[in-house]
Order: C-alpha cells, then sequence, then structure tokens
C-alpha cells in the first residue's frame, strides 16, 4: 500500500474474527402420560364444575412437561389449544430478533393461556416462556369451543379473563406513552416490593430480578434500568443488601415514578 508521500508500505492485514456461536436452543416441552397426582381441580376457569367433568377434560388433554427456560408455544405459532397450568409459572413475551423482549403478564398454576388462538384460529400473539418447570394440560381447540359452548361457567369466566387482560393492557399502554422509560422501572420495582418484616415502614424486593427482566416489564433496556436502580442507591432512597433490595423511602420512589 502506499502512502501519501510515495512511500510503499506494508498492507495492514485484519485479524481474522470469529463469529459468536449462536446461543443456545431453549430447552422443548415433552409429551408426557397424565400422572395421577396431575389434576385440574385447581384450574380458576374450570372450577364450577365437578370432578367428573374435569376429569373428562383432563381425558381429552395432551400433557406437556416443560423444562424452565422452555417455550410451550411461541410467537407466531399455528397451533390453537388452550393450555391450562397445573404446576409451575410461565410468562407471556414478544420477543423479535434484534428487538427488547416485552413481558406482557405472569400466569401461575392454576391459571390457563392461549385461548385468543382457540376463539379466533388465528396465530399465536405471544410466546409462552416457562419460568420453572412446569405441567400444562393442552385441550384441543374443538373441545374447548364445545366446553364454553355447553357450560356458561366456564364461558363467563373467560370472559372475566380478557375483561382483565384489556384493563391490564390499557394501564400499560398509558404508561407506555406518557412516562419516561426511567419512570416505567421505578413503578415496577414499587410493583415487585412487599412489606420487610424485619423492619416498620421499609420495603423489601427480595430476591432483585434481573436487570432483562424488570427491563421486559417497564418496555426498556437493561442500561436504563441499571441507570434508574443506581439513581435509587445515590439518592439513598433504597439500598443493595446480598441479592435483596431495600427500598427505604417508597413515598419518594412513587413521586419519582409520578413526576411530570
Amino acid at each position: 500500500m502506499t502512502s501519501g508521500d510515495g512511500t510503499i508500505r506494508p498492507s495492514l492485514r485484519l485479524k481474522s474474527q470469529r463469529t459468536p456461536p449462536p446461543p443456545p436452543a431453549a430447552p422443548e416441552p415433552v409429551v408426557v402420560p397424565q400422572d395421577p397426582s396431575w389434576t385440574l381441580g385447581g384450574i380458576d376457569m374450570l372450577s364450577d364444575l365437578t370432578g367428573e367433568e374435569r376429569r373428562a377434560i383432563a381425558n381429552g388433554c395432551t400433557w406437556l412437561q416443560v423444562p424452565e427456560g422452555g417455550h410451550v408455544f411461541e410467537l407466531g405459532d399455528h397451533s390453537f389449544a388452550v393450555c391450562f397450568l397445573v404446576k409451575g409459572r410461565v410468562r407471556a413475551v414478544d420477543h423479535r430478533a434484534g428487538a427488547q423482549d416485552v413481558a406482557f403478564i405472569d400466569v401461575t398454576a392454576g391459571g390457563s393461556f392461549g385461548e385468543l388462538s382457540a376463539v379466533d384460529g388465528l396465530p399465536r400473539s405471544a410466546s409462552m416462556l416457562a419460568l420453572e418447570e412446569s405441567i400444562v394440560a393442552q385441550l384441543p381447540r374443538e373441545r374447548f369451543q364445545a366446553l364454553i359452548q355447553e357450560h356458561q361457567s366456564v364461558c363467563l369466566r373467560l370472559l372475566q379473563s380478557f375483561a382483565r387482560n384489556i384493563r391490564n393492557t390499557n394501564k400499560r399502554l398509558v404508561d407506555l406513552s406518557t412516562r419516561t422509560p426511567v419512570q416505567r422501572v421505578y413503578s415496577e420495582l414499587l410493583r415487585a416490593s412487599e412489606p420487610d418484616p424485619m423492619k416498620d415502614g421499609s420495603w423489601i424486593i427480595d430476591p432483585m430480578p434481573r436487570h432483562e427482566e424488570i427491563a421486559s416489564w417497564a418496555g426498556t433496556t437493561t442500561e436504563i434500568v441499571a441507570r434508574a436502580v443506581g439513581q435509587l442507591l445515590k439518592l439513598g432512597v433504597a439500598k443493595r443488601r446480598s441479592k435483596a433490595l431495600h427500598i427505604l423511602d417508597r413515598q419518594q420512589i412513587q413521586r419519582l415514578a409520578m413526576a411530570t
């Protein structure tokens, strides 16, 4: 290579860069026989049915054992069964390549999910991620539609579930459009906190969630979460101890979350 003064200089060879390995694939759910201890007795949507009716529904389900980190189904999947969560905890998330995950709702044992696709026949609107090992009973769409037509109480509970989700979604949309990312982080910290049993008047988040998890709920990035938490520590309204975050002045964080 020739420089500006005509001197011939050796070419600079770029060091070869290794392509980073792809992230490990999420563990797959496994279809398993129904264990005698797994029943639909604790499923809220079916709570008004008789034990015999619930056993008949269970016999028509496909049973899945979903490992922690596995997906029951993924965004865009063409699957239409309703899922009853017998054991564990799952989260509805929107994960798109190159974008920040957005969390919608956590479902705990006794809850159900997947009703939208079972009703309208469209692809899944979110992915369902297992936060811990979970047992899921999947009822085919045709059986579920027959169920809500036959049992008014199941249909009513389904409508109540839709109403709760719409209200929660409306609230989150307002927060996303009217609050800054830092304010949304403060709101999520307040939501996750509980009164500290060891101290009067203080609150605690134990264990403190990973920044990625807080970011997914607040609709922001991990950098913003780190900045927001750091500001609380600097102001002295919160303190880290081991794996917990102690909130020393909850009212001040509330004011920060609502400031205009």
